[in-house]
């Protein structure tokens, strides 16, 4: 049950984020589909309101029709000025003028092109006479967008407010700090003052970091008081003359007035981080949290609180982008950045149009005979003043302002029509692979678009192949193996990209209808230089072979690799020892040639032994590895690879078991997961601590638990603390390391 209660608290918190956040979906399509969003919107605690250019209702969710004692079915088509009445600030009058929610809603569609939502603090009133006191956040469904959301939030065990809506109008309804109109004002007044009398104004704008894990974690009631508890904590590291301003969300604004040098905010900064990083106790948690900081500077950096703002926010998030938990000022280069961006996003969006992108092919070659088997067909984008440009420089951006799943249509029509091309010029075809994300792949309508691309071309399934990457096979494991079932289905194979670097069980990869795995290339690059990685592709192989996949390598750019793929029985390679990826006409040109690739190395002869490496290559196969994990096709996945690695291993699923077992199989090693049937892992770490036979055993968590209380009761209470997903080399080297120290303890 505590699963279940988990699984739907993150995704209630995830369609909230979503309802603000997510661009992928039109307002067109968001007003056309509003009742089969309806279910989604029923996961949201907050209540959720969707209005149409008019300010007329759209769609409502259950939520609001219990906050504001209003049915669905009869608030649909009306204004949303007479179902969300709010009353109006202190010192306002509401007579003669537009409704304040309608002058909101009309603010918003001004300026719908800003990312960031309205939000401020109200007390509503509801139909059955009730008042409440709330955070409404207004936000169109995308930029650009008619359709506008607001989502009213109502704090759950927030402080109290004192009596008279003058307080409550400048004041956060959860905090009690300052809200973002008391802010302007104390703003403008030490702007003011410090013209006059020749100081600078500081502002620190403050996000705190991985917040949205606690509310996924703890619940939404934990995450209130972590807020209350970071506004206390703030209070205490500036003075009585400074402000400190909760904008929204886990937002902070710290005023500082009378700044006589920019070290000075930064002292205050460094207060901020050491506060904030002891732990904060909520409820029986201990739960840390850190902020990014921005720090913007008047009259250095900008000359009023918008401008400011802005800068700040810019800071912030190259403070988050530079590791977290740190600070940085906002610099000119920052906003050169974004104009930059925004340069490029316009560009992106009619590059399509004005027939910008090509595809580059990369040949990839069986390694029995050394032809081409295939190419990659890989995106370019031609950008009239900056070049030629790789994939990684725009994609990105197009996923982030929506413009991929066009792209993607289109890089699949081109490959297919590519091929057809080539048949048409008398070259023998070869299949072209597409890379394709999991959102692509799960998208409505994709599967339809292939395999209209394949008609319009007139070419087989079997001359296309898509690269899917392993880690994307955990996001929605079920949609994953039914769009890969929907697209073998056209003949279409597919291949497992970047193989080693996930967490995917091989029961899970059985279980999909999978032709090829392509090990990732930065396993490859260490073949031949040190035992690790040559050790991992020796075992990846082994799994594809079990699953009787292809086995490809990415990144093949030394015959010695070449060589060891071979010795491995792997079938297909590519990487720039057999080219770099190019124009069409010159792979045409190869595939008319013929070329063969074979190593310009003999393999070498087999030694009769090699020399140990280290205490785990002396005694290998006299290491026994115990692992403790519930998860069936997890344990047999890390049975698999110890195995073919020499270690001897065994698992046991239940935390009830795993004392006995482990004083019956006497493991070198213990590999644990945390949360586990009966006893988790933590209660396990203490047995095993005070059991003298299992005492000086090394113990590994390997687990997926984000709660920043468990993770620092693992790295107390175990040798290493691995959170998932974890590629095979880390956790070998893992393993080798506590292996070799034990060794050592034990000599």
């Amino acid at each position: 049950m505590r699963q279940i209660s988990r699984m739907r608290s993150r995704s209630r918190a995830s369609v909230r984020e979503k309802l603000l956040d997510d661009r992928s979906v039109t307002a067109a399509e968001a007003a056309r589909h509003s009742a089969s969003n309806a279910p989604a919107l029923e996961l949201v605690d907050d209540a959720v309101i969707g209005v149409d250019a008019r300010g007329a209702i759209t769609l409502m969710n259950r939520a609001a029709e219990q906050l504001l004692a209003f049915a669905r079915r009869d608030a649909i088509g009306l204004q949303a000025t007479d179902v969300v009445a709010l009353d109006p600030p202190a010192g306002a009058s509401a007579e003669g003028s537009v409704p304040e929610l309608d002058a909101l809603v009309q603010r918003v569609t001004r300026e719908r092109g800003t990312d960031r939502p309205l939000r401020i603090a109200r007390t509503i009133r509801c139909r059955d006479g009730s008042r409440h006191q709330v955070e409404l956040s207004i936000a169109p469904s995308q930029p650009g967008g008619e359709q506008i959301l607001i989502v009213i939030h109502r704090a759950c065990g927030g402080a109290l407010v004192p009596a008279g809506l003058s307080h409550f109008a400048h004041h956060d309804v959860l905090t009690g700090l300052p809200n973002r109109m008391l802010l302007e004002d104390r703003a403008a007044s030490a702007i003011a003052i410090a013209k006059r009398r020749g100081h600078r104004v500081a502002l620190l704008f403050l996000d705190l970091d991985r917040f949205k894990q606690t509310n996924d974690t703890l619940g939404h009631a934990a995450g209130d008081q972590l807020l209350r508890s970071v506004s206390k904590r703030l209070l205490e590291c500036v003075r009585g003359s400074d402000t400190v301003c909760r904008l929204g969300g886990d937002e902070f604004v710290v005023l500082l007035g009378e700044v006589a040098h920019r070290a000075g905010c930064e002292t205050t900064a460094r207060k901020i981080l050491r506060s904030l990083a002891a732990p904060h106790r909520i409820g029986e948690h201990s739960v840390e949290a850190c902020a990014s900081i921005g720090i913007s500077v008047y009259p250095d950096d900008a000359d009023s609180l918008e401008r400011l703002l802005e800068h700040a926010d810019l800071a912030m998030y190259r403070a988050k982008h530079g590791g977290r938990n740190t600070f940085r000022h906002f610099e000119q280069s920052m906003l050169d950045q974004v104009r930059e961006r925004r340069q490029m996003e316009a560009a992106l969006q009619s590059a399509l149009a004005r027939g910008e992108f090509e595809l580059h092919y990369q040949p990839r070659v069986e390694l029995s005979s050394g032809a081409v088997n295939g190419a990659e067909a890989l995106l370019r984008w031609r950008h009239p003043e900056q070049g030629l440009l790789p994939a990684a420089r725009f994609v990105p951006l197009a996923n982030e302002i929506g413009a991929m799943p066009r792209i993607g249509e289109w890089v699949v029509r081109q490959a297919c029509h590519q091929v057809r091309r080539w048949r048409d010029a008398g070259v023998p075809p070869v299949p072209v692979t597409v890379n394709v994300g999991a959102s692509e792949l799960c998208r409505r309508g994709f599967v339809q678009c292939v395999a209209a691309a394949l008609d319009a071309a007139g070419i087989a399934g079997g001359l296309l192949e898509f690269d899917v990457g392993e880690r994307a096979l955990t996001k929605d494991p079920a949609a994953i193996a039914a769009a890969l079932r929907d697209v073998a289905s056209l003949g279409v194979r597919v291949s497992i990209d970047d193989f080693g670097t996930g967490y995917s069980s091989v029961s899970y990869l059985r279980s999909l209808p999978i032709a090829a795995l392509k090990i990732d290339a930065s396993l490859i690059a260490g073949i031949g230089s040190e035992p690790g990685p040559s050790d991992i592709v020796a075992a990846l192989a082994g799994v594809g072979h079990s699953l009787t996949c292809r086995v490809g390598a990415e990144g093949v750019e030394r015959d010695a690799q070449l060589l060891f793929l071979r010795s491995h029985r792997c079938t297909d390679a590519q990487g720039l020892l057999f080219g770099a990826p190019m124009p069409a006409a010159e792979l045409e040109r190869t595939l008319r040639q013929g070329v063969r690739w074979q190593p310009a190395i003999a393999p070498p002869a087999p030694a009769r032994s090699a020399p140990p490496t280290n205490a785990v290559a002396r005694d290998r196969r006299a290491h026994r590895v115990l692992i403790i994990e519930d998860d069936l096709a997890s344990a047999d996945l890390l049975i698999y690879i110890l195995q073919a690695m020499g270690f001897e291993a065994t698992a046991v699923h239940d935390g009830g078991d795993a004392l006995l077992a482990a004083r019956a199989y006497r493991p070198d090693l213990i590999i644990t997961d945390i949360d586990l049937p009966r006893r988790n892992g933590f209660a396990l770490a203490e047995d095993f601590r005070r059991d003298p036979l299992l005492a000086a055993i090394p113990v590994v968590a390997v687990t997926g638990c984000v709660d920043t209380e468990a993770r620092g009761m693992t790295r107390a209470r175990f040798s290493r603390y691995l959170q998932k997903p974890i590629g095979p080399e880390v956790l070998l080297d893992a393993i080798r390391t506590l292996l070799d120290r034990s060794a050592t303890a034990a000599a």
